[in-house]
């Protein structure tokens, strides 16, 4: 859904990814420092500090935009990037479902729920286009919708302490809603190409 913005969101951090390939720092680089803050959300997510938990996820998120903006600046897009950036991406989720789970902040079947979700609209995607399927990211969820969401929730949860179960439970649901929605569509061109 909110993938139709990608290029406008894209276009207002391209100034940053100007600024840190100057660095000279390779978008490779960024994508796995992404993780450094994912790790740090985790932590304060697994204290049950939701407030630290959101300012990381923001940072983590940053940084998994700038990645792509530092590749399109220098030219320095590749195949092993998207892949490696992919991959980093499921480590992230996996990190914040984990930490909010073990702080006790979602009940662990709606943190499955949730996981489950999210890894297999992933992973149809992956598949799919492994296959030959064309631009297989359409659905309900894609990735800034779940942590959105999700951040919402954490948000909520000062006043509503259920409202993370929601987030979680909604993001799982509609996830595997994607799923469906993703395997109908690869099925359609798979069929063309026959």
């Amino acid at each position: 859904m909110l993938a139709r913005y990608r290029e406008r969101y894209q276009s207002i951090f391209s100034g940053l990814g100007r600024m840190m390939a100057s660095t000279r720092l390779s978008p490779n680089f960024f994508t796995a420092l992404s993780l450094v803050p994912a790790l740090i959300m985790g932590y304060f997510f697994y204290i049950g500090d939701v407030f630290w938990g959101l300012i990381f996820i923001l940072v983590s998120s940053l940084f998994d935009v700038i990645d792509g903006n530092v590749a399109r600046a220098t030219g320095n897009v590749t195949v092993f990037g998207k892949v490696f950036d992919h991959t980093i991406d499921r480590y992230v989720e996996f990190i914040l479902i984990g930490g909010i789970v073990l702080g006790g902040l979602a009940r662990p079947l709606i943190g499955f729920i949730a996981i489950s979700g999210m890894l297999m609209a992933s992973y149809v995607r992956a598949k799919a286009e492994s296959e030959g399927a064309r631009n297989c990211d359409i659905g309900l969820m894609d990735r800034a919708e779940k942590i959105l969401i999700i951040m919402v929730g954490c948000i909520v949860y000062g006043w509503y302490e259920m409202s993370v179960d929601y987030a979680l439970l909604a993001v799982g649901i509609l996830s595997h809603i994607t799923v469906i929605q993703r395997l109908l569509y690869s099925k359609k061109q798979f069929e063309v190409i026959k």
